[in-house]
């Protein structure tokens, strides 16, 4: 992190090592810039020697301790998730009214507004929780989908490179398109914008739909914004939740009237307090 406590996306990282010279016998410093990790074995890298080096791998294992921190945000991340729904109470009207959105729109674009500390973390997690339970006891629900992103402060759901490779395992996972993830930031973002394209088609033909929840725009990293999309894809119900902060609602001026929704969460009404004392 930097010293103002904002995480950095360090990419690509520069590497050096000793290379012993087969004519001199002597070690020279060599130079090569990490590209990425997901071989499991090897460590891809970009040189002027092409190459992957297990080496290299368990090295920068060694100091880098990725695979850990990943197990780590995982657990944190299903526990803090877990705790936004175990203890909540109320928004009954609130539930109702999204959940109408979900089935009379079969694509379009939905904002849900709240004041920091109104809940709307714990409002889209219940939501969701909600939805699946529906989904897994009412066939009539079958045709839907799920993807959920929830971005939460201090973990790397607020990075762009985990956004990105968390919508492509995703999708593929449900959808299989066969798009890559892509080996560049460009690439994955030409991907990410391709794949939504096959998604919807596969909607179409299968008669399903896709609701694509994404909680916290407004922590999110803001070349993640630039990943927020402008057009609607016919199968897919996209819902944010944010601040109203005014990069935010730049974002939802510019969508078109008729494919976006809003609703704002106020406070909780008299019947919620009941509920939850």
């Amino acid at each position: 992190k930097s010293p103002e406590g904002k995480r950095l996306a360090l990419y690509p990282f520069l590497l050096t090592r000793k290379k012993l010279q087969t004519e001199t016998r002597l070690w020279s410093d060599v130079f090569l810039f990490y590209n990425e990790i997901r071989n499991e074995k090897s460590i891809k890298l970009m040189s002027y020697e092409y190459y992957r080096d297990k080496e290299i791998k368990k090295q920068f294992l060694n100091v880098f301790k990725i695979h850990e921190q990943k197990r780590k945000e995982v657990i944190q991340y299903l526990d803090w998730k877990q705790k936004l729904t175990e203890n909540f109470k109320g928004r009954r009207e609130e539930l109702i009214q999204l959940n109408k959105l979900i089935q009379d729109n079969n694509k379009g674009i939905l904002f849900v507004w709240g004041a920091t500390g109104e809940g709307k973390s714990a409002f889209l997690a219940r939501a969701v929780q909600e939805l699946n339970l529906e989904i897994f006891a009412n066939k009539k629900s079958s045709g839907i989908e799920i993807v959920e992103y929830f971005i939460h402060r201090g973990t790397n759901s607020d990075s762009i490179f985990n956004y990105l490779e968390q919508m492509s395992k995703s999708l593929e996972s449900k959808f299989n398109t066969g798009i890559p993830k892509g080996e560049t930031p460009e690439e994955a973002v030409s991907f990410y914008w391709k794949r939504f394209v096959e998604v919807s088609k596969i909607l179409q033909e299968s008669k399903k739909k896709l609701i694509l929840v994404i909680d916290g725009l407004d922590e999110a990293d803001e070349t993640l914004l630039g990943l927020i999309p402008q057009e609607t894809y016919t199968g897919i119900y996209f819902i944010f939740s944010s601040r109203d902060v005014p990069v935010i609602q730049n974002l939802y001026e510019k969508l078109n009237v008729e494919s976006r929704n809003e609703m704002t969460l106020s406070g909780l009404t008299y019947v919620d307090i009941r509920c939850i004392s």
